[in-house]
């Protein structure tokens, strides 16, 4: 996987690389930010090695392949725990419940690196290192 191109990935995992290539290059105050940006996600994920942690994403699509679904798909009934340790479950009402949330939700936020680990199926994908008890 690490010799396929960016832009033969599935599109939500395109979508994350590109979120975290925009966070770098924003932090780094580049001029050539798109230049740079368009130059990134027109190589493949081994010509990022030094910018980006690419073991993350292939392990995150060994996981996503592992319990047979697309990159990011998540289902009502699947759980997820975000950076700050808490259980939300992803249900269609959401509404007035602190502890669930939406599809739509729980995808934004797995695109912006706000989960900590997410449960599906029996299998669990951490991220970083605080421990959550599940």
């Amino acid at each position: 996987m690490k010799t396929t191109f960016i832009q033969q990935l599935p599109t939500l995992l395109i979508e994350k690389i590109t979120y975290e290539l925009q966070n770098l290059y924003v932090r780094a105050c580049s001029f050539e930010q798109k230049d740079i940006l368009d130059s990134a996600l027109n190589s493949r994920l081994c010509d990022l090695e030094d910018t980006l942690d690419i073991d993350k994403y292939i392990e995150e699509s060994k996981f996503w392949d592992e319990i047979g679904r697309e990159f990011g798909e998540f289902e009502f009934g699947d759980t997820v725990w975000d950076i700050d340790g808490n259980c939300l479950l992803i249900l269609r009402n959401t509404n007035k419940q602190k502890s669930y949330l939406s599809i739509e939700d729980a995808t934004s936020m797995y695109l912006k690196d706000e989960l900590h680990s997410i449960a599906i199926d029996g299998l669990v994908l951490f991220f970083g290192n605080k421990v959550v008890q599940i």
